[in-house]
Order: C-alpha cells, then sequence, then structure tokens
C-alpha cells in the first residue's frame, strides 16, 4: 500500500509532481531531494511540507537536509541575489552530481569529498570561494 502525499500542497506543485511521476511518497523517497527542488513548481514550502510528511511517516528523503537548507537560505535573501546563485546552484548541480549540498560559514555550498566550495551574496556580486 502506499503511502499518499500530504493534501496541503499547493495544487500547481502536485501537478509538477504527477508530471514527474510522483504520485505518493513512496514515489517521493526513491528520489534524490535535490532532484524534486529542481521541479518546476516545487518550492522551499512544498519542499519542507514534503520533508516533514515523510518524517512524520518514518521514510527518509535522501540527499535532502543540504538541499533544504540552502532553499531556507534562498527564501531569505533578496530576488536579484536569489536569481544570481540559484543559477549558480543549478550549473553547480548539473557539473557536480554527486556533490552534496550544504550552508558552511552561514552560506550556501557544496561539498565534494569532504571539502566544501561556496559562493557568497554580497549586495552587488557574488563571491566564490574553494578549499
Amino acid at each position: 500500500m502506499s503511502i499518499a502525499l500530504p493534501v496541503r500542497i499547493c495544487v500547481p506543485a502536485t501537478r509538477a509532481l504527477a508530471h514527474t511521476d510522483i504520485a505518493s511518497l513512496d514515489d517521493l523517497v526513491t528520489r534524490n531531494a535535490s532532484d524534486a527542488a529542481a521541479i518546476h513548481g516545487m518550492g522551499p514550502q512544498v519542499l519542507r511540507i514534503l520533508h516533514e510528511h515523510a518524517a512524520a511517516m518514518g521514510s527518509t528523503w535522501s540527499g535532502d537536509e543540504g538541499a533544504l537548507a540552502v532553499d531556507a537560505y534562498l527564501a531569505n535573501i533578496g530576488p536579484a541575489q536569489r536569481d544570481a546563485l540559484s543559477s549558480v546552484r543549478n550549473t553547480l548541480r548539473t557539473a557536480l552530481p554527486h556533490a552534496d549540498e550544504c550552508i558552511k560559514y552561514a552560506t550556501p555550498a557544496f561539498a565534494l569529498d569532504g571539502k566544501a566550495s561556496r559562493a557568497t551574496p554580497p549586495s552587488r556580486s557574488i563571491g566564490a570561494t574553494s578549499p
């Protein structure tokens, strides 16, 4: 028996999940949370609700803690900075599919083999550091 998705997620997110053949919690937890976050229509609030629902049902959703933390960070910065960092994030997700998203030194980062690289959003530009 499959566990239904929570009814409190918005209609666009429900449609987006259905479009990618995710109809239940069982379908969802087989995907990486970063992949789900990349689906058009999936915002930080929906991801948080899905994460909480999975935890309440005793399921784990691989790779989601770091991605959720980065989603929360992006939700709390200005739109220009969010757009710029989201672009960098998407590029790094493509280039480093096995890297883990995380927060290091209070900014979004990608960790690969235990070493993190991060991008910071100053007021007029994006700074990047690597190990």
